[in-house]
């Protein structure tokens, strides 16, 4: 009968040990509470190193002459193409060319929808520096629509940098130049008429 009572007692004092504050069962609840929260920092960071790595990896602008070089590589891929509009928007019935000049000083004919066309506010030329647009689509070494000819179709366009005049600030030497070139012009006439030029003389009647 004691020996009854004593293992009642024990088990007694088992129990409040596992279950109390300070016994097992607390202790496992809160190591699962770490874990999950351990679980949950593992999926925020892998989620934002995510987001990092796609901007990190995003596709960025290829040259025009680097397209030209690895052309048959290129051909029929998306693309991002980038560059400074130059000369003029030349309207089709069903879409709009403009010419993007890059980096490396080579243009490259794209293919723009109208809505896309009219995000283009300035054309470079001697008096203006075009806007610098980006667009991204397919690129074409042979374009079955076009003749044949060396394009990208747009999927989408933005503008980067918008255009600006260009100032052309006036050369000192040249202008310096140029009045001494009127003052020697000027001398050679004036020597021309006093000591060269023939005497007309008056007739007697």
């Amino acid at each position: 009968m004691l020996q009854l009572r004593e293992n009642k007692y024990t088990m007694e004092r088992l129990s409040r040990f596992i279950s109390g504050s300070t016994g097992i069962l607390p202790v496992i609840h809160r190591l699962e509470a770490c874990a999950t929260g351990f679980r949950g920092i593992m999926i925020l960071a892998v989620t934002i190193l995510a987001i990092t790595s796609g901007k990190v990896y995003a596709q960025e602008p290829i040259l025009a002459s680097a397209l030209i070089e690895k052309i048959r590589e290129y051909d029929g891929k998306t693309v991002t193409f980038q560059g400074e509009a130059i000369g003029d928007l030349m309207h089709r019935r069903r879409g709009i060319w403009v010419n993007l000049l890059d980096g490396s000083g080579t243009a490259l004919g794209v293919w723009l929808t109208p809505k896309q066309a009219q995000l283009i506010k300035t054309l470079g030329s001697y008096n203006y520096k075009g806007d610098v647009v980006q667009v991204t689509g397919v690129f074409n070494r042979a374009c079955s629509e076009h003749q044949g000819e060396i394009d990208l179709h747009a999927a989408s366009c933005r503008i980067v940098t918008p255009g600006e005049p260009i100032k052309h600030p006036v050369s000192l030497f040249r202008l310096q130049l140029a009045l001494v070139v009127l003052l020697l012009a000027f001398l050679l006439i004036f020597i021309w008429k006093r000591y060269f030029k023939p005497k007309v003389e008056a007739k007697k009647f």
